[in-house]
């Protein structure tokens, strides 16, 4: 007759199942990883406000790409606004990434000027 596992291992296996679990859904986002995320969100609702449909989808990549789920942003977010000095500094780094990014699609618009 097999020998039925140990009180021990149960109880390791059981705690290795809730913490696997817990890490995965307890995401947790730097201020850099959100400031980053909130500008591809912010550049894909100017894309594809008039499409919601399609807006979702993008945004559902979005997520993927930075593997990041909605719920982790939207908690993150939640957190955030339970601080509003910590927002403020979040708002400037948000600030100084869209300028970075408006100014490198600029660039990429203007025809080059090869007069000599």
């Amino acid at each position: 007759m097999p020998k039925a596992p140990s009180k021990l291992y149960l109880f390791v296996v059981a705690l290795l199942v809730f913490a696997g679990c817990s890490i995965a859904e307890d995401q947790v986002l730097s201020d850099s990883q959100f400031v980053m995320l909130y500008v591809d969100l912010s550049f894909a609702a100017e894309q594809f406000l008039s499409d919601s449909a399609l807006l979702h989808q993008v945004q559902d990549s979005i997520f993927e790409a930075h593997n990041v789920t909605r719920d982790n942003f939207n908690a993150y977010k939640t957190e955030l606004d339970k601080s509003p000095e910590r927002w403020s500094g979040i708002w400037e780094m948000i600030d100084a990434e869209l300028r970075k990014r408006e100014e490198a699609l600029k660039k990429e618009k203007l025809p080059e000027n090869n007069t000599g």
